[in-house]
């Protein structure tokens, strides 16, 4: 199974990332973008239970003080086409 685990920051936590891409996107001549906001995307192909994994997401890929996550399962994802 393949679960898929989106950190984020919490609501008013500064994102760095985030800033950082709105000024190039300003600096690209871009202005009427007003905020963005990243996050961070993991799959993992496991056949691990949910505890385990949302122990991964909590303990190895999540800040509390400053992210949260998202946990979800479903059929792998088919790789992107370019």
């Amino acid at each position: 199974m393949e679960w898929k685990i989106e950190v984020r920051r919490r609501p008013g936590a500064y994102d760095a990332h985030g800033h950082e891409v709105l000024g190039q996107v300003h600096d690209l001549g871009v202005t009427s973008v007003k905020a963005v906001e990243s996050a961070r995307l993991f799959y993992l192909d496991t056949a691990a239970p949910r505890d385990q994994v949302e122990r991964v997401a909590r303990d190895l890929l999540t800040d509390p003080v400053v992210a949260r996550y998202l946990l979800s399962d479903g059929p792998p994802r088919q790789a992107a086409a370019r």
